[in-house]
């Protein structure tokens, strides 16, 4: 007990000429074992503080992690990735996963600033339902569900026509909902958001295909930056 004590100590009298925490009167100078570890911890948070570290919550943001977890967090638990590389216009850098959800067959990619914290998730399902449309509405139906049931209502929906010329003449003729939404007539979103996450579910039309995602973002707990001049 002793040698604690002199080493909580040590430590509280050095870190303090850094980061003031007592007064130099010598009567402030913790000296039992209870008052040297409550100096420490409160040495300890306003150490955190002035690096930037933030405690982690008990309940995790997404999967099994927090946001500001490292690549090497992350690949403890879901494994070597099966692709990983940067963002062009971005401070980002990915690692992703190819993963099964609900009987969805997903890509799953994990986000990290340049300062390797996990800033963002988006699972992208990549099932093909092929002529049969009203599948991808199931699969959106499905995980629409799961979203409602852990987030309430979303904080914002938005359906975008992106052809209105023909969205009538698809909807009211022959066509159905997500026939046009797959040919990228039509572009529906939800938002969602907590604290420290927004989640955007979304079924859009991106680079020639359509997209089925769920992206989680840290709601400004860590920086991403995007550069638009490269687009």
């Amino acid at each position: 007990m002793k040698r604690i004590c002199v080493l909580l100590l040590s430590i509280v009298l050095s870190v303090s000429a850094v980061i003031p925490v007592y007064a130099a009167a010598e009567e402030d100078i913790p000296t039992t074992y209870e008052e040297l570890l409550v100096a420490y911890k409160e040495l300890l948070t306003k150490y955190n503080a002035l690096l930037g570290v933030q405690d982690k919550p008990e309940a995790y943001d997404i999967r099994q992690f927090h946001w500001g977890d490292s690549p090497e967090d992350v690949i403890a638990v879901e494994g070597t990735p099966d692709e990983e590389d940067n963002v062009p216009g971005t401070n980002l850098h990915y690692i992703a996963y190819a993963k099964k959800l609900l009987d969805m067959s997903l890509a799953v990619y994990f986000y990290f600033n340049t300062t390797d914290n996990l800033v963002k998730v988006k699972y992208r399902v990549r099932d093909n339902h092929h002529e049969a449309y009203d599948l991808y509405g199931e699969d959106w139906e499905e995980l629409q569900e799961i979203l409602n049931k852990k987030y309430g209502d979303p904080v914002e929906t938005s359906e975008k026509i992106m052809r209105p010329d023909m969205y009538d003449a698809h909807v009211r003729a022959d066509y159905g909902y997500w026939q046009c939404a797959y040919y990228g007539d039509v572009w529906v979103s939800e938002t969602y958001e907590t604290d420290r996450t927004i989640v955007r579910h979304a079924f859009e039309f991106e680079d020639y295909t359509s997209g089925h995602t769920i992206e989680y973002t840290n709601n400004g707990l860590f920086d991403i930056t995007i550069d638009y001049s490269d687009f």
